[in-house]
């Protein structure tokens, strides 16, 4: 096994600065499938901390470009879903954030974010539809999603969250979404935009 040491200059990597100290930046990544339909990979980093804990999270569109890309000098963002946090301050929008694969049978896949803070800490577990476009915006302005929702306080629905293939035997993914109580709940096909859905 090598070291790599990152404070020297390397080759073949791709480096992402965040926009802004305190954004929390990477706190939370995951492989995004291929949200806009290129047929190459896509990531997804979530900034819970951006605009003062409202949150904010990005899904990159995989290219082979290397180097650094700073997010902190861009006045417009291509290639990539800049999405922006519509909530409140503490929403946390981005905690945590997942690939769900092609829950509406198009040819892009979706993602799933966490906002655990959300609604005084009952939290939502955003679903967005994929799209071939760029998108930077904020989350209430994207019109392709679900929204599934706690109905309890403190529970933080949406603190953890992941895709899963067929869980239920359907042939349909589904995501698995946990908070910081004593529940985990796996959601069946959710493949209809603009569905708000109680749990817990």
């Amino acid at each position: 096994m090598t070291d790599i040491d990152l404070s020297v200059t390397l080759t073949g990597y791709r480096k992402i600065n965040g926009e802004n100290t305190g954004d929390e930046f990477g706190k939370a990544v995951g492989f995004a499938g291929d949200v806009n339909g290129n047929y190459n990979d896509d990531i997804i980093i979530g900034a819970p901390g951006y605009n003062s804990d409202t949150g904010a999270a990005y899904v990159i569109f995989g290219s082979s470009s290397l180097g650094t890309l700073d997010l902190s000098t861009m006045s417009s963002f291509p290639g990539m879903m800049r999405l922006r946090g519509s909530g409140s301050s503490g929403d946390l929008f981005g905690a945590a954030v997942s690939r769900v694969g092609n829950l509406n049978n198009d040819q892009y896949d979706d993602v799933v974010i966490g906002a655990p803070g959300a609604n005084s800490l009952q939290g939502i577990a955003y679903i967005f539809f994929g799209r071939s476009s760029a998108y930077d915006g904020s989350v209430s302005g994207y019109s392709q999603k679900n929204l599934l929702t706690g109905n309890k306080l403190s529970v933080r629905f949406g603190a953890s969250l992941a895709g899963v293939n067929n869980f239920n035997g359907n042939d349909k993914p589904d995501i698995v979404i946990g908070g910081e109580m004593v529940q985990a709940y796996v959601v069946f096909d959710q493949s209809k935009n603009s569905k708000i859905l109680g749990l817990l």
